[in-house]
């Protein structure tokens, strides 16, 4: 995009921050479809697990820059040249390595905090009962919930930090779960996982839909009623499965 706006082959002049913005926006992939056939067709768990979790990373990645990007672009200090873009390329750096780093850690010691927690529940309970495997799956829920949320505070990536917390979970805090907690655990993800995709799909056809009616509409609808529509009443009701 900067290369083609400097040789004038596009109608909108893009600084190189803008040109990075841009980009980082559109480097994420969405591996649905491509997981949905592996399924289909019983490919080999390693090859779906390499794709999902290349494409984690890239879209937590993504996420990272153009946050970054995006910042220094509404920054009112910051020089917006290309020049001044270039003398801060390691101001960018430092702030993608500190999110980096901050997000792993967040998320491996939130896991590891987890498996703490239920060995030690799993060694006083001894024999699991009915309670000890609801407050199992709590904490396992519980955790999770934590790593993206603290992360987020803490202005780093909460889908990175929910991405190494939930691969230190799986290696050790799930060993630690009853054969019950296991088995629940697994068939609540897995639904989430379902319910989540469909609701995007749906939403995705949705919002195409939508789209189209108001354009057509848009000569005759006042400017107070153009936005919103059906959109915005489903993504209301869809966002808690979100």
């Amino acid at each position: 995009v900067y290369l083609l706006s400097s040789a004038s082959a596009t109608s909108t002049r893009f600084t190189l921050a803008q040109a990075m913005v841009f980009g980082s926006l559109i480097s994420s992939t969405d591996p649905v479809a491509t997981l949905g056939i592996l399924k289909h067709v019983r490919a080999a768990p390693l090859l779906h697990d390499l794709i999902f979790g290349e494409s984690a990373l890239n879209d937590a990645l993504s996420i990272v820059l153009f946050n970054v990007f995006f910042a220094y672009t509404k920054s009112p200090l910051a020089d917006q040249s290309d020049a001044g873009v270039a003398r801060a390329i390691g101001w960018v750096l430092t702030d993608v390595l500190r999110a980096l780093a901050g997000s792993v850690s967040l998320g491996l010691a939130l896991a590891l905090a987890c498996a703490y927690l239920t060995r030690r529940l799993k060694a006083l309970h001894g024999t699991p009962r009915a309670a000890s495997h609801a407050l199992e799956l709590a904490l396992l829920l519980g955790f999770a919930l934590l790593a993206f949320t603290f992360s987020e505070r803490c202005g780093v990536s909460g889908v990175m930090a929910l991405f190494f917390c939930a691969v230190a979970m799986r290696h050790y805090t799930y060993y630690n779960l009853s054969k019950v907690a296991q088995h629940s655990a697994s068939v609540l993800f897995t639904t989430l996982s379902e319910v989540s995709e469909a609701s995007l799909a749906v939403l995705l056809g949705v919002a195409a839909v939508d789209y189209v009616v108001k354009g057509l509409q848009a000569d005759d609808a006042p400017p107070a009623h153009t936005h919103g529509g059906i959109i915005q009443t489903f993504s209301i009701w869809d966002l808690p499965l979100l």
